[in-house]
Order: structure tokens, then C-alpha cells, then sequence
């Protein structure tokens, strides 16, 4: 857990690749790095921020959820600013959010007590089901409607089961 508390940027994100270089260096908390010149990677922060609450790290829990930008629609974009945490994809790409990344930011709420948040994360993975009970991977944040027309069953388990075992 000390390698992964050295990925927090000032602004409360989890930098979500480290490179050891090549043959290997020794740790240098300058290798955190970001793709595309500062985004990062929604599910992944979210994954680290969970890891955080587990460890008992509340506090930096606390500063992604600060942090990290939610859309209009409820939302949490895939690909996010590291300095800002709203949403940052490439120049002529609809934004969309990640239903897994909304699955998480539910569980984070959840451990943080964010009651009102809670609610907000389950009526979109509520809103988002398709008739068959499945989730598709992603949905357009103005079009709301699924990216590509793939079910995606890994979704379904972020969606339905809160991994980080948290009731509030």
C-alpha cells in the first residue's frame, strides 16, 4: 500500500500507471505517470480510491471523491483531466461515461457516507439497464445512449454487487 499512497497528485487524483523503467530502477515517486499528457483513467482511480477506504486511508478517500467531477447526467467520463477531474477525451470525441467507473463511485460513496450520491449512482445503473437486465460498457453523456451496441457481463457485476463489502 506505501508504493500505491505515493500515486496521489496534489489534487487528490491516483496517478494509474507506474513506469520502473527499463532494466527496473529503484522507486521515485516522479514515475507516476499519466496518458495523453494528463488523463487518467476513471476506473482505475476508482478501483485505487476503494483500495484507499479498505486500507483505512479515508482521508485521501476523500480527496479523489473531492476531486473527481461528476457529469451533468450523473455519469462518471472514463477518461479524466489529472488536474481538474472532470472530463478529458480527445479533441472531436463525444464525452461518455463508464458505467463500471458509476458502479465504483457508488461503493466510494458508500464508504464515505455520501448518502445523496448513493442514490444518484443507482438511479443512473438503474436508468442505464437494458431490458434483458444487462448493462452495455458505456453510455454517450449528451445522447444518453449506449457507445456501441455490445453487452458487456463485467459491467452487470460492478453494477449489482458492491465488491468493496460497505453498508451505510
Amino acid at each position: 500500500m506505501r508504493f500505491y499512497l505515493g500515486a496521489q497528485a496534489a489534487s487528490g487524483a491516483l496517478m494509474d500507471h507506474y513506469d520502473p523503467g527499463y532494466p527496473p530502477v529503484p522507486y521515485d515517486p516522479g514515475r507516476w505517470q499519466q496518458f495523453d499528457g494528463g488523463k487518467i483513467i476513471a476506473d482505475n482511480v476508482l478501483r485505487g480510491a476503494l483500495g484507499l477506504c479498505r486500507a483505512g486511508e479515508l482521508g485521501r478517500a476523500r480527496k479523489v471523491y473531492a476531486w473527481l467531477q461528476v457529469e451533468p447526467s450523473g455519469g462518471i467520463p472514463a477518461a479524466l483531466d489529472l488536474a481538474t477531474g472532470k472530463a478529458r477525451f480527445p479533441e472531436g470525441q463525444e464525452v461518455y461515461y463508464d458505467i463500471s467507473s458509476t458502479a465504483l463511485h457508488r461503493s466510494l460513496a458508500q464508504w464515505l457516507g455520501e448518502r445523496a450520491a448513493v442514490a444518484r449512482d443507482v438511479a443512473l445503473l438503474t436508468r442505464t439497464q437494458d431490458a434483458s437486465g444487462a448493462w452495455y460498457w458505456g453510455q454517450l453523456s449528451v445522447a444518453q445512449t449506449p457507445v456501441t451496441p455490445q453487452i458487456a457481463p463485467i459491467v452487470g457485476l460492478w453494477a449489482t454487487a458492491d465488491l468493496s463489502v460497505v453498508e451505510i
